[in-house]
């Protein structure tokens, strides 16, 4: 969704981890024009995100490319931060 000072994802969320999270950080990739375009975005959670709990959150890209537009082919978190002031990075991909 195009925002006057860049972009915003907007994905389902749940918190699989012990702690209450208060900031996610992803890497979502879009394919256009036979190539991919990949961009990192953050989300502050207000209220944060209980362990088990799920719901949709709104990640902001504040430098994506001006053309970027459609559904993302991936998207999964690289960051997590908690409510208590600690952070991990998110466990690789398979």
């Amino acid at each position: 969704m195009p925002l006057p000072d860049g972009l915003e994802i907007s994905a389902a969320v749940r918190n699989a981890s012990a702690k209450p999270l208060s900031r996610i950080d992803v890497l979502a990739s879009f394919y256009q024009a036979f190539r991919y375009r990949s961009v990192s975005a953050t989300a502050f959670l207000q209220p944060e995100l209980d362990p088990g709990q799920s719901r949709r959150v709104r990640f902001a890209v504040f430098h994506p490319q001006a053309d970027l537009r459609g559904q993302a082919i991936r998207c999964y978190a690289t960051h997590l931060g908690y409510l208590d002031g600690t952070s991990d990075d998110a466990p690789p991909m398979h």
